[in-house]
């Protein structure tokens, strides 16, 4: 396999393995993000946006293995090494995606909660109303002039 070819297969194996990945996230987040919101709708939009940035990112990174020379390895060898670390990039994207859409969850939620009055733990209760201080207090010797607080 010559150098251009290798870099070919590369970036073709990195295409194919970012846009199943990322399909994947399309396709099963709003349903993880259903369990917490009431608007399928949002929840299609939120895991949309978190695909839609998982694919950018991830075809950037494709870009930059696939530029990356590597040892003076044989062109399989170099295919396979660019693979594995691109797959392990793949799954910390992947990783980070499902982050994203946790925390999309469990925010959406609990503010549905919270609004419900239902959040345990979310709600503060009213502070007791603090007692008035007293006025200082006038001291043997002082005149109404030198008293505190005027």
């Amino acid at each position: 396999m010559a150098g251009s070819a290798a870099y070919v297969v590369m970036l073709a194996a990195g295409v194919v393995i970012v846009v199943v990945d990322g399909q994947l996230l399309r396709r099963y987040g709003p349903a993880y993000l259903e369990s917490a919101t009431r608007d399928p709708r949002r929840a299609r939009r939120q895991a949309t946006l978190v695909a839609i940035l998982f694919h950018l990112v991830m075809f950037g990174v494709v870009a930059l293995v696939a530029s990356i020379g590597f040892a003076e390895n044989p062109p399989v060898t170099s295919v396979v090494a660019r693979v594995g670390v691109l797959l392990l990039l793949t799954a910390a994207a992947h990783a980070m995606a499902l982050y994203a859409l946790g925390r999309l969850r469990n925010g959406r939620g609990a503010a549905e909660l919270a609004d419900a009055g239902m959040a345990p733990g979310r709600t503060r209760r009213p502070r007791p109303p603090r007692p008035a201080r007293p006025a200082p207090r006038a001291e043997a010797g002082d005149t109404p002039a030198d008293a505190p607080g005027t």
